[in-house]
């Protein structure tokens, strides 16, 4: 099934931008091409193509997929990728122009697809709404709640809007919250800009309320320093939080014993059957969505194997009371630097039947949020594949479930686990570990950065293929000097 979408091009009146989307048996293939209007002729040099599994992803997508033909276009024609199309001359807009004509990532927790949304949102929220705030005239809390009512009703008079106020209500937040992490960059680049708070705080399950969960990357380093440091006194504790910084309830996590873990080199699978009911291991989890099978990545399996061969030595299972357990990360936490600020607010968060057993759950709602960001964020990883790790309720197809479950997609989620570098000395990261070449080794991976090396002695001759998100994501080959090969390193070919 196919349907099609229509846009004029903002740099070209005479080019027509054209949208196809085509439903697969489990994706959504969008695909962008420009048709002149004068001629009728389609342009084949303007091409674009994306795909998604998710139906609601397909307006972002079509938007990604228009936006870089439209750079397609005005690199063509010689003109300015940002749109004149509402530029009042102000201090604001001409700022946000100046950054997003940069280019690059708006932070170093954010791709390069989420930043070309933030913008959007930005785009959108200011000219529609924005354009009479400045400093004599700030922004209140009356006039953000206003703009949210807003930007609510225009997500529902939206054709695709399925009136469901809770769904509306999140993507208003998550909107708003773009915008305010675009607004927040101008203000950095240029101290002239008005004060502005545009995030809508607690307002749903918006995206806000995920960032206020994820730990600093200071506390995270803390805790993983500090875990190791108590892996002889505490195995099975260490085990357990563990287990919860891959996503696991702390109930499943103390749980966990040696026969449910099987460690590869780099890598490792947990079966996710049993938790901690009234004192006993149960095979009764919450939902049918619980049972799985989880990955890790090299740092979670080295802490893993060594936890079991300390509880081994001491003739221990490995199971624990999730209530001790909890309360001794929590312990960890504050040690750490997370404060009690930190934590307060993150209770407040907390859905309600988990309030009622806050001692069991707080620090695995603070763990696995922190996962759940990380998996967005840096991992890059889909929604599907991060809600069957963290084991929630979703209305999928039995056999999209069996696929996760292999062993080759557990070792793909894994690889991808291994962008966040919980050790620079546990880690399989090409940043911190370069990959040493041989003739005819083929070598895989989802970095963002890899430091390669010749482990030969001789030159080598690399071919490379790569997948981009888009195609203005190139990848930059830089090559070190080698002084026996006369300044050369490699000879290269490029294949997309």
């Amino acid at each position: 099934m196919k349907t099609q979408r229509s846009f004029t091009s903002k740099h070209d009146s005479d080019k027509e931008i054209i949208i196809t989307i085509r439903r697969g048996s489990k994706t959504y293939y969008i695909t962008g091409r420009v048709r002149s209007k004068s001629t009728g002729i389609t342009e084949k040099q303007y091409k674009a193509q994306k795909k998604t599994r998710f139906n609601a992803e397909i307006d972002i997508t079509v938007e990604y997929v228009r936006t870089a033909i439209e750079d397609k276009i005005a690199n063509r024609n010689g003109k300015k990728k940002e749109s004149t199309e509402g530029n009042d001359g102000s201090m604001i807009y001409e700022t946000f122009c100046e950054r997003r004509e940069m280019g690059g990532r708006l932070s170093p927790n954010m791709n390069e697809d989420t930043t070309k949304r933030a913008f959007h949102d930005f785009e959108r929220v200011y000219k529609k709404h924005l354009k009479n705030y400045d400093e004599s005239n700030p922004i209140t809390e009356i006039d953000k709640q206003k703009i949210f009512n807003e930007l609510v009703d225009e997500i529902r008079s939206s054709n695709r809007s399925k009136n469901n106020i809770a769904t509306m209500e999140q993507t208003a937040s998550q909107i708003l919250f773009y915008a305010n992490e675009v607004y927040q960059c101008l203000r950095n680049m240029n101290p002239m800009l008005p004060e502005m708070n545009l995030s809508m705080g607690s307002r749903g399950k918006g995206i806000k309320n995920e960032q206020l969960k994820t730990l600093p990357d200071e506390v995270r380093q803390k805790l993983c320093h500090a875990l190791e440091d108590s892996l002889t006194e505490n195995p099975a504790f260490v085990k357990a939080a563990v287990c919860m910084m891959m996503g696991m309830r702390t109930s499943e996590a103390a749980a966990v014993i040696s026969d449910d873990f099987t460690a590869f080199p780099d890598w490792c699978i947990i079966d996710v059957l049993y938790q901690i009911k009234k004192g006993e291991r149960s095979a009764q989890l919450k939902t049918k969505n619980s049972y799985r099978r989880i990955c890790g990545p090299k740092w979670h399996t080295e802490m893993l194997k060594d936890c079991f061969c300390e509880l081994d030595m001491l003739g221990e299972g490995g199971t624990v009371s999730p209530s001790d357990v909890s309360a001794w990360v929590l312990k960890i936490l504050q040690r750490c630097g997370c404060s009690e600020e930190y934590l307060t607010e993150a209770q407040k968060e907390m859905p309600r039947e988990e309030r009622e057993s806050l001692v069991d759950s707080l620090a695995a709602y603070i763990l696995r949020r922190d996962f759940a960001s990380l998996a967005k964020n840096v991992f890059y990883m889909s929604e599907y594949q991060i809600d069957y790790l963290l084991g929630h309720v979703k209305n999928v197809k039995l056999s999209e479930v069996a696929d996760l479950k292999q062993p080759e997609n557990l070792r793909k989620m894994a690889l991808q686990m291994e962008r966040y570098a919980y050790s620079s000395e546990k880690t399989l990261n090409p940043a911190y570990q370069p990959i040493l070449l041989s003739h005819g080794s083929d070598v895989e991976g989802c970095w963002n950065t890899a430091n390669l090396e010749n482990n030969t002695g001789d030159i080598l001759e690399l071919t490379i293929e790569y997948e981009a998100a888009l195609p203005a994501q190139a990848i930059e080959i830089v090559c070190a000097k080698d002084s026996n090969y006369n300044n050369s390193f490699y000879r290269k070919k490029h294949r997309r």
